[in-house]
């Protein structure tokens, strides 16, 4: 990472304001464009998901949450952005017709296929 794009990590414990920080910060240095910078300033290999599920679905899954009495429909609406893909190389969708232990196994295959490419790519040097 250069300088310039800075990795930033907030930590504590629940309720101390990681969330209310991490949020403002993402409206003033703009998410898509750190994460961008993330990627392009990151040297190992990348797997980026997005997950592509409809704003009535992702209130479903909320409203089973523990946390679901903190915020609502109308909120998550104001918030929601359709199809708010980084469109860079590689990036996979997740739809929503896949089950939580799917998305895990997917995700899962892939990082062993990663490291099996380069267990074998350290092989042939």
């Amino acid at each position: 990472m250069t300088a310039s794009h800075p990795l930033i990590i907030l930590r504590g414990n629940s309720g101390c304001g990681k969330t209310s920080t991490a949020r403002l910060l993402q409206r003033q240095l703009g998410y898509g464009t750190m994460l961008r910078r993330l990627l392009d300033d990151f040297q190992g290999e990348q797997l980026i998901y997005y997950f592509d599920v409809s704003f009535e679905e992702t209130v479903r899954r909320h409203a089973t949450k523990p946390n679901a009495h903190e915020f609502g429909e109308s909120e998550m609406r104001q918030w929601w952005k359709d199809q708010d893909v980084l469109d860079v190389p590689g990036e996979q969708r997740i739809g929503e017709k896949l089950a939580q232990a799917e998305i895990v196994d997917m995700i899962y295959r892939d990082v062993l296929a990663l490291s099996e490419e380069t267990i074998s790519s350290a092989s042939h040097m």
